[in-house]
C-alpha cells in the first residue's frame, strides 16, 4: 500500500531498557510522570511492576503533548490536508472502519518515512511492534492463506470483508489525497508521499 522510499524498520527495544528510558524521558520532559515502580517488558510489549504497589498510588501521568490524537494530526499541515482527504472520502462512500481510526493510522505510518515529518512521537513509536508483527491478523494474510485456514467457517468471509474494507478505505483517502497538495502547499497534484 506504500509509495515511495521509505523505511518500516524503527528504533526497538531490543533487551535493554533503552527505548523504555527513552520514552521516560519523553514523557518527563513534557511534563508527565513514569514510577520507578514500572518497567517495560520488550518479549511481551507490556509494562509491569517490580514490586507489589500500594493501593492508590499514581504509577503514570502523561501529559496532553505525548498523546496522539486527531487533534495533533490537525496541527500539523500534512495532518490537516489527511483529514482533509479522509472527510472528503468519507462524504463519497461510507468507511469501513471508523474516519478518526483511519486518520491515526495513516498518520501513524507517515511518521515512519524516512525522515519522518514529525520527529515528537518518536519514542511512543519505538515501543510500538514491528509492523511484520500484525502478520497474524486474517486481513493481511494472501488469499490462499485465508482459504486453507478459514475456509469452511464463518471467519472467512469476515476476514476478506474487513480485508477488502481496509483496502477501499485506504485506496479512497489515497485517491482524495492525491487531488490535494498533501499539505506541503505546494500547489501540486501529487503530494510528497501518501502511507
Amino acid at each position: 500500500m506504500a509509495t515511495g522510499a521509505r523505511s518500516t524498520k524503527r528504533p526497538r527495544c531490543d533487551g535493554d531498557d533503552a527505548t523504555w528510558r527513552d520514552g521516560v524521558k519523553w514523557v518527563s520532559s513534557e511534563g508527565g510522570f513514569i514510577s520507578s515502580s514500572l518497567a517495560f517488558d520488550p518479549a511481551e510489549r507490556r509494562v509491569t511492576t517490580l514490586a507489589p504497589v500500594p493501593e492508590g498510588t499514581v504509577l503514570m501521568k502523561i501529559p496532553a503533548p505525548c498523546l496522539l490524537t486527531v487533534g495533533k494530526v490537525a496541527e500539523t499541515d500534512a495532518g490537516r490536508a489527511l483529514i482533509e482527504a479522509a472527510e472528503a472520502a468519507c462524504s463519497c462512500r461510507p468507511p469501513h472502519n471508523d474516519r478518526d481510526d483511519l486518520v491515526l493510522a495513516l498518520y501513524m505510518a507517515s511518521l515512519s518515512a524516512d525522515p519522518p515529518p514529525d520527529r515528537h512521537f518518536g519514542p511512543y513509536l519505538a515501543t510500538l511492534p514491528d509492523p511484520e508483527s500484525y502478520d497474524t491478523i486474517p486481513r493481511r494474510w494472501s488469499d490462499g492463506r485465508l482459504r486453507s485456514l478459514l475456509g469452511g467457517t464463518s471467519l472467512l468471509r469476515r476476514a476478506e470483508r474487513d480485508r477488502e474494507g481496509l483496502r477501499g478505505d485506504y485506496e479512497a483517502i489515497r485517491s482524495k489525497w492525491e487531488g490535494s497538495d498533501g499539505g506541503d502547499g505546494s500547489g501540486s497534484s501529487a503530494p510528497p508521499h501518501f502511507p
